[in-house]
């Protein structure tokens, strides 16, 4: 067994909390980890939710001091405490036949994150106000939502403007490479991204130049930044 071969033994049998399987695509959340294993076709994807941070209007980390109850970010999700919802077959999401879940996690007492995963049914289109993804059964969605967000208002650091969210997209033989200007390549799958929000169900944009993709360290990161809201952001 060659080193590649142990780590996808791994891989498979590290336990999860939910496993949604449709139309030839796996869909694992991994334990408390904040991580997501994808499985299609032979190949494997893991997704993780590295660390999020509400920033002051120039991207400097605001709120950081004091309890770590009262901290306003996470600089890992593999201590936090999810919630998992049970698993909806065959609802109708943007007119496409879908199945889906929900995940969520407290961010200390300041707010709340949910990940909301989708797997297509069937054929047809999904669409924000000025972008429009044509589908196919076992592709594969996610809404991203924060709310009830406590934002810093007289922190030490400053006032938060934003949420930064930092995900890492892993797979065993290759690495992420930007296609064109929201898609991605990892591996044989398409990765492709969204710069639209729905700030207090309004249709806005993130600042320019986001979602970002980086390389900090040995990860490959994908950056989001999430405008201020009232009561929730998606």
């Amino acid at each position: 067994m060659n080193f590649t071969h142990l780590i996808l033994l791994i891989l498979l049998n590290t336990a999860f909390a939910i496993r949604l399987e449709k139309q030839g695509t796996v869909v694992d959340v991994l334990g408390q980890s904040g991580k997501i294993r994808l499985i299609r076709g032979g190949k494997t994807i893991t997704v993780e939710f590295d660390n999020l941070q509400e920033v002051d209007i120039n991207g400097a980390p605001v709120g950081m001091s004091g309890a770590l109850s009262s901290k306003h970010g996470v600089n890992s999700f593999a201590t936090q405490n999810f919630q998992f919802s049970s698993i909806q077959t065959n609802i109708t999401y943007k007119n496409v036949s879908m199945d889906r879940f929900d995940f969520t996690s407290p961010i200390n007492n300041i707010g709340k994150l949910k990940i909301t995963t989708f797997i297509i049914n069937e054929v047809g289109s999904v669409s924000t106000l000025a972008e429009k993804w044509n589908v196919q059964p076992g592709d594969m969605k996610w809404n991203i939502e924060m709310n009830t967000w406590q934002w810093c208002t007289a922190c030490s650091e400053g006032a938060g403007a934003f949420i930064d969210l930092d995900i890492v997209v892993k797979t065993i033989d290759s690495e992420p490479t930007k296609q064109g200007n929201k898609t991605f390549n990892i591996g044989d799958a398409s990765l492709q991204l969204s710069d639209e929000v729905r700030v207090d169900d309004v249709a806005k944009y993130m600042p320019q130049g986001w979602p970002k993709f980086t390389t900090k360290g040995s990860k490959k990161v994908f950056s989001f930044r999430f405008p201020k809201f009232t009561n929730k952001i998606v």
